[in-house]
Order: structure tokens, then sequence, then C-alpha cells
């Protein structure tokens, strides 16, 4: 029951991540139409993450990173997830966005660059801090809300990897 409550299809997710875009494009001045188009674009256009990302805080500079703190690297045309907290037994971990999703590390330089903040996910009256994790959801809750489902990072991550695993060539047909 609570994987039927909470699965979407991942071809639903990517034609709200369209529409998302398409929408920000014709209003770029709007700013909780960009939170939400990098929303659902970090957690589609690349494998999805767990909750670190929505807490990713912008920096130019490698040198000095907190190891208490995840950065989203961005200068020139450089854009990377460095995510130095340790979860899951690992260390740190850094993913070139670039070689990913370009068109994910358009949209984040892009919002940077309209939004200039501290955090790549904020509250929509409050572009100083970062997002908890229960208003993620919230978030997620209102953007599919048409689907009357329980979305979450985990519906996100479950239905990526179904269709990773139902479809090898997903993605390769669909570019």
């Amino acid at each position: 029951k609570y994987e039927k409550d909470t699965f979407i299809d991942f071809k639903v997710i990517l034609q709200k991540q369209k529409e998302l875009e398409e929408l920000f494009n014709n209003d770029k001045s709007n700013y909780e139409n960009n939170q939400n188009l990098l929303l659902v674009s970090i957690y589609s256009l690349i494998p999805p993450n767990r909750n670190e990302i929505s807490k990713l805080k912008f920096t130019d500079n490698l040198n000095n990173l907190y190891h208490d703190i995840d950065y989203i690297y961005i200068k020139d045309d450089e854009v990377k997830f460095i995510l130095n907290i340790e979860k899951k037994k690992h260390g740190d971990i850094t993913i070139d966005i670039n070689e990913n999703s370009p068109h994910l590390a358009s949209i984040i330089k892009e919002s940077f660059i309209l939004f200039p903040r501290d955090y790549i996910i904020t509250p929509f009256n409050n572009k100083n801090m970062s997002i908890g994790y229960g208003s993620i959801y919230n978030r997620f809750r209102d953007i599919f809300n048409y689907t009357d489902k329980k979305i979450s990072i985990n519906s996100f991550r479950s239905s990526y990897l179904t269709n990773i695993n139902n479809n090898k060539n997903f993605f390769e047909n669909d570019n």
C-alpha cells in the first residue's frame, strides 16, 4: 500500500520538469517557479541523491571547505556538487553536473545568476536560509498534487531506478 501511494512513473516526473521549465521561461523573474524547477530538475535530470542536495551551499572556491557542509561549486563553466558530510560510511563525493547533465548545469547557473543566494533551495520568502526537509516534502506534495500521490525524495529515487531497470535505453531514446 505504501509503495502504491508514493510511486510515480518517471515519465510523469520528467513531464512535470518540462512544464516547470516552460513556466519559468515565460516569467524569469518568478523566484517560486525557479525554485520548483530547480527542485524537480535536481532530483530528475541526474540520478537522484538523498536529502543532502537540498542543503547545498553555493561556493566559487574549493579551498578551505568545511566538512560539515555540502556545497555546490559554480565557477566559470563548472558546476559540481561537493558532498562533504559523511553519510552511509563514505567520504567526500564530487558530482560533475556539467558531465552528468549539461541541461541541469545550465538551469543551476541561470538560477544563481538571476537570484544570487547562499543555498540552492530556499524557502520562497527567505533566500538567506536553506529549506527544511519537511518543507521539501510539502513542496513536492504541492508540485505533484494532481497525482494524488505522497511524493518524496524516495519516490524520485524509486521511480528513477524502476525506470532504469524497466527501460535500459530510456535516456538514450529520449534525447
